[in-house]
């Protein structure tokens, strides 16, 4: 089973979540890495080899992304509440996972913190996993 997505909130500022969000959103995509790389490591088949390169460079970069992302948040608000569970899958589709990153990103990203450096890391998140979206459609 892949990694479930956290329950939906609010988009609305005025009932935006503390620290918590945001700890929660970087956990997210700590927790998303893992599963990549799990993916990465179990790419069989046609197509394989550029499968398993386009994840390996996404779990590559996207801890640094994170935790930069993490530490610029954290500077401003403090220490972060990074609860989060998961489970991770061994047989879904990379794809489909990878895009379900990709939306999950994009939707939260309304509801944290909305400071320009922020949104402007996030914008680095979003383009790895757009880059990773076209290696896995277009590359064999």
């Amino acid at each position: 089973m892949a990694i479930p997505l956290p329950p939906k909130k609010s988009t609305s500022m005025a009932s935006r979540m503390s620290s918590s969000s945001e700890g929660e959103f970087c956990a997210y995509l700590m927790a998303s890495a893992v599963q990549v790389h799990i993916y990465h490591l179990r790419a069989k088949g046609p197509g394989a080899y550029a499968m398993h390169m386009a994840l390996g460079s996404l779990y590559d970069e996207l801890p640094d992304l994170v935790d930069a992302l993490a530490e610029s948040m954290q500077g401003k608000m403090g220490l972060l509440d990074y609860s989060y569970s998961t489970s991770y899958d061994n047989s879904g589709s990379a794809l489909s996972y990878v895009r379900g990153c990709l939306n999950y990103v994009k939707e939260t990203r309304k509801v944290i913190c909305q400071d320009t450096y922020v949104q402007n890391q996030i914008d680095g998140i979003e383009e790895l996993f757009y880059s990773t979206i076209y290696k896995l459609e277009n590359l064999q």
